[in-house]
C-alpha cells in the first residue's frame, strides 16, 4: 500500500492508457444516485494497461533505484504502488489504484477505482471509465489527502509557471 514518505521526493510519472478500460466491479449500492443496481448499474472499478513515458530522475539516492551517492536516483513503473493515484492530465478523471496485476519499468496493468463514484456523479453522462490513449499522471497523496507532485515534472502537464519567492 502506498504511504506518503515526506523524506523522499514525490513520485510523478507520466504515461498513456493502452486499451479501453474494462469494468471489473460494479457499484452495487442501492441509493438515490441511480448509479447502483436500482439504476444504471455502473462499474466502480476498471482494469487498464498503461505505458509509462519514461523515468523520473531525482536528486535523492536513497530510493529503490539509486544511481549512486551524490548522483541521485530514479522512479519508474516498478515504484508504482497500490494506493497511488492516476489522473488524466487534462483534469477530467482521477482514480485510486486498487490492484496491480503486473508491472515493469515502462508498463503497468492495474485496477483502478472511482472513489465514492465521484467521477460518475460529476459527469452528466455518468461515464467514469478513463478513455483509451489518454495521457495520465501517476502520483501519491500526502497525509492530509493533498496531491504530492515533483516540481520538475509540472511543466509536462501544466502551463503554470513557478517562480522562486
Amino acid at each position: 500500500m502506498a504511504t506518503y514518505n515526506p523524506f523522499l521526493p514525490p513520485i510523478t510519472l507520466l504515461g498513456t492508457t493502452d486499451n479501453t478500460a474494462v469494468g471489473s466491479v460494479k457499484y452495487n449500492v442501492n441509493d438515490t444516485t441511480g448509479l447502483g443496481p436500482n439504476g444504471e448499474d455502473q462499474y466502480i472499478r476498471y482494469t487498464v494497461d498503461i505505458t509509462i513515458s519514461g523515468e523520473q530522475l531525482i536528486g535523492d539516492s536513497s530510493v529503490r533505484d539509486s544511481r549512486g551517492i551524490g548522483v541521485g536516483g530514479k522512479y519508474n513503473g516498478l515504484d508504482v504502488k497500490v494506493g497511488d493515484y492516476i489522473a488524466a492530465i487534462d483534469g477530467t478523471h482521477i482514480y485510486k489504484i486498487v490492484n496491480i496485476s503486473s508491472k515493469s519499468s515502462l508498463a503497468l496493468s492495474i485496477t483502478y477505482e472511482d472513489v465514492d463514484m465521484s467521477i460518475a456523479r460529476m459527469k452528466s453522462n455518468r461515464n467514469n471509465a478513463i478513455p483509451i490513449s489518454k495521457s495520465i499522471l501517476i502520483f501519491r497523496l500526502g497525509d492530509n489527502g493533498d496531491p504530492k507532485l515533483h516540481i520538475d515534472e509540472l511543466s509536462s502537464f501544466t502551463t503554470t509557471m513557478l517562480y522562486p519567492l
